[in-house]
């Protein structure tokens, strides 16, 4: 299968915003600086990632080498020494081939093969060029995504908390002291996803059974209130029932028979709670408050980390989803 030419395509335009603008007001120093940093940082990555991937664009292009080199090894693979003009073999007065004639033959013949195996080396060089070149173009267009999903994030959450800012100083994360940067940032990235996965857990969990029964018999009441009466309650006149709900069939359940009805739904929270990991509403709401503590003091040593591995040259992708507040260094 031949590498098809694509269109020419045209050079990708490069427009880079100016980093400068648009700071919030009020914004600290420190937090402005960063700000102002990764925008670069985001405009530098595209502008790589554009380069890249018109080097890819060339190798599809009218002036490509991949395409007719591809072209060139489909030939061969269809020809065979039969079909190949190579030196004629002149017999000798016995009927075969003199010396000079089959040595003529013999050496066509070996340059046929090296040039049909010059071919498939100069294809495969130029495969593994283009493969590398989309490799490159894959590796930096990753880096321009994160570090402009991160940019994003991070003014979408400055435009959110306009004029609150406060600064927190930036400590280094002394627990890993002694590791490799690397080790450090790969157990703090660690911690950072599990308390993420927990947090995730309390959020999603359940109220407790004792809180959803306790719910039960006002929900009940308040069903049984929507019901009224129609018509004089007379003797030997029929008794009609109405309700504001579409389907009122359980409301009048809930009117003519409360204590069934809470019964039942009792019964329908155990089954369906038994087994299951539960939360109360307080102890809940404690809990995702000591994680939301617990993971913005871990983003804060991740973003101390990055920093100091930034000033021994290293540099690091901070994930798209870290917290603005530590990011910027922010109460």
């Amino acid at each position: 299968m031949f590498i098809t030419a694509a269109p020419d395509a045209p050079a990708p335009t490069i427009t880079v915003s100016d980093p400068v603008a648009t700071l919030p007001e009020g914004l600290p120093a420190t937090a402005a600086g960063k700000l102002v940093a990764l925008r670069r940082a985001r405009d530098d990555a595209r502008v790589l990632y554009e380069a890249a991937q018109s080097a890819v664009f060339a190798f599809r292009g009218p002036d490509s080498d991949l395409i007719p080199a591809e072209r060139l090894v489909a030939e061969y693979e269809k020809l065979d020494l039969r079909q190949v003009t190579l030196a004629p073999l002149r017999m000798g007065r016995d009927g075969s081939p003199t010396e000079a004639s089959e040595a003529a033959h013999a050496a066509d013949a070996k340059k046929f093969d090296a040039r049909r195996q010059e071919a498939y080396d100069r294809l495969d060089r130029l495969k593994t060029e283009y493969e590398a070149a989309r490799a490159l173009q894959a590796e930096r267009g990753r880096q321009w995504q994160a570090l402009n999903g991160l940019v994003a994030a991070l003014e979408r959450w400055l435009d959110k908390h306009t004029g609150r800012f406060a600064p927190v100083p930036l400590e280094p994360p002394a627990v890993f002291a002694g590791k490799p940067y690397g080790q450090g940032l790969s157990e703090l990235r660690d911690l950072i996803a599990a308390l993420t996965a927990e947090r995730k857990r309390i959020e999603r969990a359940p109220m407790s059974a004792s809180e959803a029964k306790a719910r039960i018999r006002p929900w009940v009441k308040m069903m049984a209130d929507r019901v009224r009466l129609v018509g004089a309650i007379h003797h030997g006149v029929a008794i009609d029932l109405a309700s504001a709900e579409p389907d009122p069939t359980l409301a009048y359940l809930c009117f003519l028979n409360p204590d069934a009805v809470v019964r039942r739904l009792e019964q329908e929270v155990d089954a369906q709670l038994q087994g299951r990991f539960t939360l109360g509403e307080l102890d809940k709401a404690r809990k995702l408050k000591e994680l939301d503590g617990q993971l913005l003091n871990a983003e804060r040593r991740e973003e101390a980390l990055i920093m100091i591995m930034a000033e021994v040259g290293t540099v690091v992708l901070r994930r798209p989803n870290a917290d603005p507040k530590a990011v910027l260094g922010l109460a």
